[in-house]
């Protein structure tokens, strides 16, 4: 009898913890539409790098191509500047100053832009910023600036496969358009940003 009862009272318990459970979920707010597909994007920028990147700045036209090594990625602008990104710190040479971080976004590194679509998550659950056609193709405009310059990636809406970038500051106008590719050997050294 006495063990009937501690069962009864154990049962009785676990139902009570379960309907409480229950309760304190359905309180929780829902993930939005610009958080999972955040965190979709974040697993495309994972398995894909950009191989090379047509870029207009201020009406000029520049072609780049990068490699990555561990954690640092190399951009190589046609006609000699380059630069050298960490996180989101961001070197060149051959570069006008005023259009370094410009060049840096627009160039396509994955791991620059996967720190910034995490600030921006940090900071607002609304990353899509429209749905612009590309090329006769629907795609997303993923919000990654929170202040300054105002960057945005566009992604195809199946697949969220990065197609480009827009970049608008401070006397800058730029975009991208981005050759991208499956990232086949994730090694220390690699083609592709």
């Amino acid at each position: 009898m006495k063990t009937v009862l501690v069962a009864l009272g154990a049962a009785v318990l676990l139902a009570a913890v379960a309907v409480s459970a229950a309760a304190v979920t359905s309180l929780l707010p829902s993930p939005t539409r610009g958080v999972l597909t955040a965190a979709k994007e974040f697993r495309v920028l994972s398995s894909t790098a950009t191989a090379s990147a047509s870029l207009t700045v201020n009406g000029v036209v520049q072609q780049t191509t990068c490699r990555t090594r561990g954690k640092t990625t190399f951009v190589s602008v046609a006609g000699g500047g380059r630069l050298v990104i960490r996180g989101v710190n961001v070197r060149g040479s051959g570069i006008p100053m005023a259009l370094l971080s410009a060049v840096a976004d627009l160039a396509g590194s994955h791991q620059l832009l996967v720190h910034e679509l995490s600030d921006r998550l940090s900071h607002s659950s609304v990353i899509i910023d429209g749905t612009p056609t590309i090329d006769g193709r629907s795609a997303l405009a993923l919000r990654l600036d929170n202040d300054g310059p105002r960057v945005d990636l566009l992604v195809t809406q199946r697949g969220l496969r990065p197609l480009g970038l827009s970049y608008r500051g401070a006397g800058v106008l730029g975009s991208s358009t981005l050759v991208t590719q499956p990232l086949l050997h994730r090694t220390s050294f690699h083609p592709g940003c």
